[in-house]
């Protein structure tokens, strides 16, 4: 968290949630994208590989956002699709 802007106070500057929001919508879309893509093809590792790799940035930027039962939640579902 250390790269997002900060208050005085240490915590997460007007500036910095809206960013993190905005790269949120951003990573949200991006694995929709990607979802379809691997669904398209469920053999295809590197496709589904991708995915996890997406389902990790989105439960990143909600980390970051201090959601993070949203990100455990996120990651947990990610990990039960491809094991």
């Amino acid at each position: 968290m250390s790269d997002t802007p900060r208050n005085s106070r240490g915590r997460q500057s007007a500036r910095g949630q809206k960013d993190l929001a905005a790269a949120l919508i951003g990573y949200r879309v991006a694995l929709a994208i990607q979802e379809g893509h691997a669904a398209e093809a469920p053999a295809n590792g590197g496709l589904q590989r991708d995915l996890s790799v997406h389902s990790e940035r989105v439960a990143d930027m909600q980390a970051k956002r201090g959601d993070v039962q949203a990100a455990h939640a996120g990651c947990t579902r990610a990990l039960k699709k491809h094991a």
